[in-house]
């Protein structure tokens, strides 16, 4: 079963929004520092924000696809 990198994005008011991506067997810190930035540029363009105002949520990996509807492959 492949596994994958999650993590949410949020920023004041706005909806959170889960991204997700597959991971290499064991992650190297660069893989996830640029999984991080990937979503953090993706959350922000999505709503329309500073990237700098982005707040990024737990990282988590070895994990499954979530199961939010609304989650984002990236």
């Amino acid at each position: 079963m492949a596994k994958y990198m999650v993590q949410t994005m949020r920023a004041g008011t706005h909806q959170p929004v889960t991204y997700y991506r597959k991971q290499s067997h064991h992650p190297s810190h660069g893989e996830s520092t640029n999984f991080t930035k990937d979503a953090k540029n993706a959350y922000a363009a999505r709503v329309n924000v500073n990237v700098d105002t982005v707040e990024a949520g737990k990282y988590q990996s070895d994990q499954g696809v979530p199961s939010d509807p609304g989650a984002v492959k990236i």
